[in-house]
């Protein structure tokens, strides 16, 4: 599985593809939908948005974030 790190004003977060499933991807959905971009929906899809947004990277596999 995938995980994802980003910063905010609380630290450093890491985050795996089922917690963005779980707390992103049913809202980003139904925003999609709102605008008319139903086409363009799949989890993929979600995962580039919530990295572009969230200013956040893929960490390798297996690694822990090191400070």
């Amino acid at each position: 599985m995938r995980r994802f790190t980003y910063q905010d004003d609380d630290g450093t977060h890491v985050v795996t593809e089922q917690g963005i499933k779980d707390g992103y991807f049913i809202y980003w959905q139904q925003e999609m939908k709102k605008v008319g971009k139903e086409h363009l929906i799949s989890f993929d899809s979600c995962i580039e948005d919530w990295v572009a947004v969230n200013w956040a990277l893929e960490l390798p596999p297996n690694e822990d974030l090191v400070n």
